[in-house]
């Protein structure tokens, strides 16, 4: 009897290069957040998220089990393909393809959370790509964390730990804006810190530590949460208010800049809700 197995195809096991991002949305603004704030940028907000700050839909923040409620949740939870080249064309009719080239514009890879390990492998993907298309390009990446996961050496910094060569960019992203999630998201503890991944993150020469606070509780969970065990530099560390309606942003950041004087982090207002309110997308 001849052996079937003869007759069947040679499956292929080489893991595919990605050529597209599920993306949730895409636009051209300014850095609103962090210590770039202010800087014009280009935002890939990829889809899906490995934690729900404030519950789905905010559902913890109505029964009073978090503070604050991930404004961008009904984005993220949606997506679609696209392929890299739909993004450079787009880029180039928006006139700004030159200045994202020579990192003019910065790149906010943002989410929902971007290192999950399927955006990690297209963002590698990505950045092979374009640096084929622009050879010695100053793309300048910067990517939205909130710190659970570790993506692949290689992205954040090599495995030697060598950064910034004058020869060659030996690593993906270049600022790492990275938000730990404090008790006031309503997730537990066992979710929102992952030691590996923050000890990864320190590594990085550009990264900050960003931090969403409501009331002063919140910055004595920061101390004894993430800077005392990880020794965090007090000069990495950035508060918000956790705000998402632009009637209550003037309030909330009188309180912030009283808490930065109290205890000398430094403090940046969500200065995209003073612009736009809850409009997403701009």
């Amino acid at each position: 009897m001849e052996n079937n197995l003869t007759h069947s195809k040679t499956l292929d096991l080489t893991p595919k290069i990605p050529t597209t991002f599920n993306v949730s949305e895409r636009f051209y603004s300014l850095q609103c957040e962090g210590a770039t704030s202010g800087v014009p940028s280009y935002f890939i907000r990829l889809q899906s998220c490995n934690l729900c700050c404030g519950g789905p839909m905010g559902q913890l923040l109505k029964e009073g089990k978090a503070t604050w409620w991930c404004d961008t949740e009904p984005v993220w939870r949606k997506g679609t393909k696209q392929s890299f080249d739909e993004i450079i064309n787009d880029w180039k009719e928006e006139g700004i393809y030159d200045r994202i080239i020579n990192g003019l514009i910065h790149i906010i890879w943002t989410g929902g959370e971007p290192t999950l390990p399927r955006h990690v492998r297209a963002i590698f993907a990505w950045n092979d790509y374009i640096n084929e298309l622009e050879p010695g390009n100053r793309i300048y990446n910067e990517i939205e964390t909130n710190g659970t996961l570790c993506p692949m050496e290689g992205f954040y910094h090599d495995k030697t730990g060598e950064f910034n060569s004058p020869h060659k960019k030996r690593y993906i992203i270049d600022q790492i804006n990275c938000s730990p999630k404090l008790s006031n998201t309503g997730e537990s503890a066992d979710i929102r810190i992952n030691e590996p991944s923050i000890r990864q993150i320190q590594r990085h020469n550009n990264h900050w530590f960003k931090f969403v606070i409501s009331n002063e509780e919140d910055i004595d969970e920061i101390k004894e949460t993430y800077l005392k065990p990880f020794n965090i530099a007090p000069n990495r560390v950035i508060i918000m208010p956790g705000v998402s309606e632009r009637k209550h942003l003037a309030e909330r950041t009188r309180f912030l800049f009283e808490m930065s004087k109290k205890y000398g982090y430094r403090a940046v207002t969500r200065s995209h809700i003073l612009a736009w309110d809850q409009v997403t997308g701009v």
